[in-house]
């Protein structure tokens, strides 16, 4: 199975990935169902990326995250214009021994970002850690210019939060806008370089859980 980007942020579930994004947009007052029939066996990873929602009497706002896995269906409420990226992970993702207790959510502080290759940062913001079992979702630092070629082991989306990027693999080079979402199979080589002169930060979601930093160095397969 080959690489796929869109430009929109939307990549429904296909055969060989157990990954799945959806950008929901949500006017002040509107309502979205996570969970239920269309999503029976899937656990969804959403983060807020703009506005403020309500979900179980707390406020979420953006740079937040949280888990729904559980069959009964939740409502949020969006109490301002928001959006929300919605990954599911599947029933066939293997899923890792939890390390940590559950959190109700998780919020965005790069203060203690860990390292990763190429002089990229990173915070993980659901995983083992806070009671995500199939998926680790994190938030990436990545500053002007490229990393080594390399591959991962795990299944990968990537969606570009802020920032422009050109996404390098064997079939040549595609560009990325803020918005712009690609599917990584594992042990695909690519290069996810930042062309514009600041940071830019990606929000990422794999399976099996584990670590960001796990990468593998690789040769140009151009």
């Amino acid at each position: 199975m080959s690489y796929e980007l869109v430009a929109d942020g939307d990549l429904p579930a296909r055969a060989g990935s157990a990954l799945a994004l959806a950008v929901e947009p949500l006017g002040e007052g509107e309502e979205l169902t996570l969970g239920g029939v269309a999503e029976s066996g899937w656990h969804q990873l959403v983060y807020v990326l703009d506005g403020e929602l309500e979900l179980g009497g707390a406020t979420l706002s953006a740079g937040m995250a949280f888990l729904h896995d559980r069959e009964t269906p939740t409502t949020v409420r969006a109490t301002t214009p928001a959006r929300l990226a919605v990954f599911g992970a599947g029933p066939e993702c293997d899923e890792h021994a939890l390390l940590g207790e559950r959190v109700a959510s998780a919020r965005l502080d790069l203060g203690n970002a860990a390292s990763a290759t190429g002089r990229r940062s990173f915070q993980i913001m659901l995983g083992p850690e806070n009671g995500c079992a199939r998926a680790t979702m994190f938030v990436g630092v990545v500053p002007p210019g490229a990393a080594p070629w390399h591959f991962h082991q795990y299944d990968e989306i990537v969606y570009l939060l802020d920032g422009a990027a050109s996404y390098h693999q064997a079939g040549g080079v595609q560009s990325m806008a803020a918005g712009s979402a690609v599917r990584i199979p594992p042990r695909t080589v690519h290069i996810n370089e930042n062309v514009s002169g600041a940071d830019m930060r990606v929000l990422g979601v794999f399976t099996p859980a584990g670590s960001p930093a796990a990468a593998y160095l690789a040769t140009d397969p151009r």
